[in-house]
């Protein structure tokens, strides 16, 4: 070599490895600033155990750490917009065994009430707040869960063939997944189908309301008011999906300065009851699980199941988890006559209006003047106006460990995810702006 290229040589190795060491001080590579939030969930001891009854009070929870606080589901120039302040925040504690993927909540509300009861009747979240929960076991935006639950537990839960809103994959509109590799099957949901449910009919409830079968499903409360739990006893043949909620009942639909609170318990099954048809229902005793996919991919979506083990030597098993909490305006009307709005920037004053109304409008301009959404894991930019719940592409990692203790390890499948998302999010529409 002679020795002009030799000296070349040298000089680009030597800055290569000064590149080198820059990244490495920086670790700017990692990607560490582009990862979601991230949540080790351990699995229960032998022994432990969740009562569903609304109260966090097991002991299975006092180990668990509290997720980061949640902010605006979607991100603002104006850091204000950002920022969720304390008597608004929403918690949220996860645990898990080899059949149930359990979620417990504490929700700050300045003023607590509901209206809505009953499972799938309809969305819990008009005109009541409400605590929302999205679970993406494959990591593939294709059959992911929504679940929404009122402070009166009345529930939701719809399985979405593919993300809601969004246009950037298309899907086979035949349902019965003759398509697959290629698509999924477009929405395999409760509330398209009227099929699909985690619950059974197992549980005590209101009898009329049911859209399931007409013979009535429902965790939600039968006195609802100042009772303080929707908890009901679980029978030992009950498998499937079980919510209760609980609140102070000196405090329900009273205004309380900075805030007042309240509790919710989730019980899903990981796995759907055997030969459980997505068409068929299969009560009372039948149910879905967090891994249903429509049959044709049902195999694979098995695979996800934490119960496996991790998925492979260094890789832990993750869902893509994201959380939210809807809060409504509303009216607080005093003697006077004078009114002021809420929940953003109240005041003690509140505490002596003589009427609290909701404030709802259906009318999608209204709705976003009064309505406000925030979130565990942020789902979109306010500019150009993509934020939505339904972006499961990004929702924060939750990671399986066994109960004896595991660290949290970044997913290392994330970056090349992340750069592939930004590459087709940048080529492709993604879908309107909705509550």
């Amino acid at each position: 070599m002679v020795p002009s290229l030799a000296l070349a040589v040298t000089a680009a190795a030597a800055a290569l490895l000064l590149l080198i060491a820059a990244a490495d001080a920086t670790q700017s590579w990692r990607m560490l600033d582009q990862y979601p939030n991230h949540y080790v969930t351990r699995k229960l001891a032998p022994g432990e155990a969740i009562a569903i009854d609304g109260k966090l009070d097991d002991a299975a929870w006092l180990g668990a750490e509290w997720t980061y606080d949640m902010v605006d589901m979607t991100r603002h120039r104006d850091q204000y917009l950002n920022a969720v302040p304390n008597d608004l925040q929403t918690r949220v504690k996860m645990r898990w065994d080899d059949d149930y993927f359990y979620v417990g909540a504490l929700i700050h509300e300045p003023y607590v009430t509901a209206v809505r009861v009953g499972h799938n009747v309809k969305p819990p979240y008009s005109p009541d707040n409400d605590f929302e929960v999205f679970i993406d076991v494959s990591g593939t935006t294709q059959y992911y869960l929504e679940f929404e639950m009122s402070a009166q537990n009345a529930t939701y839960d719809i399985k979405w063939g593919k993300p809601d809103g969004s246009s950037v994959v298309a899907c086979d509109k035949s349902k019965n997944g003759s398509s697959w590799p290629a698509l999924p099957t477009c929405v395999n949901s409760s509330f398209s189908s009227g099929a699909w449910t985690m619950v059974t009919k197992l549980h005590p409830g209101d009898t009329s309301k049911d859209k399931l079968s007409g013979q009535g499903v429902t965790n939600a409360s039968l006195t609802p008011g100042k009772r303080g739990t929707t908890a009901w006893p679980v029978v030992v043949e009950d498998t499937g999906m079980v919510a209760a909620t609980a609140w102070v009942p000196e405090r329900y639909e009273r205004y309380t300065f900075p805030f007042t609170q309240w509790t919710a318990e989730i019980r899903f099954p990981i796995r759907q009851t055997p030969n459980y048809s997505t068409q068929a229902g299969g009560y009372p005793f039948a149910h879905g699980g967090l891994l249903d996919a429509d049959p044709v991919r049902q195999a694979v979506w098995n695979q996800y199941d934490p119960a496996l083990g991790d998925a492979g030597p260094g890789r832990p098993r993750y869902w893509w988890v994201d959380f939210a909490s809807a809060q409504w305006t509303k009216k607080y009307t005093f003697a006077d006559g004078s009114v002021e709005y809420c929940p953003m920037n109240c005041t003690a004053a509140l505490e002596h209006a003589v009427n609290v109304t909701h404030e709802v409008d259906e009318a999608p301009s209204a709705r976003r003047r009064l309505y406000r959404e925030f979130a565990w894991g942020i789902v979109g930019d306010a500019h150009p106006g993509v934020g939505y719940m339904h972006r499961p592409s990004s929702f924060p990692l939750v990671q399986f460990a066994n109960s004896s203790g595991q660290a949290l390890c970044r997913n290392i499948e994330f970056p090349g995810r992340h750069v592939a998302k930004s590459l087709h999010l940048a080529q492709t529409e993604v879908g309107p702006i909705k509550p």
